[in-house]
């Protein structure tokens, strides 16, 4: 996740599951540039934040800065 931070990316899908150590996991389907990834992250603002989007929301763009140590889309 720290490789993605200040760069614009598009966040095509989610999931958010049961994370193996603690709490929950989200998974992201991305789109940097012209090269698709997949991620994830146990980061409790990225998750509540994605869970206020409609469905109809996705795709969509954004960056992911760090901010008072924890992860924000911008």
């Amino acid at each position: 996740m720290s490789k993605l931070l200040n760069t614009e990316i598009i966040v095509l899908k989610h999931k958010i599951v049961p994370s193996k150590y603690e709490g929950s996991r989200l998974d992201l389907q991305i789109q940097v540039n012209d090269a698709l990834m997949v991620t994830w992250t146990s980061s409790e603002f990225l998750i509540q934040m994605i869970k206020d989007i409609p469905s109809d929301g996705f795709p969509f763009k954004t960056v992911i800065k760090e901010i008072n140590e924890h992860y924000e889309f911008t």
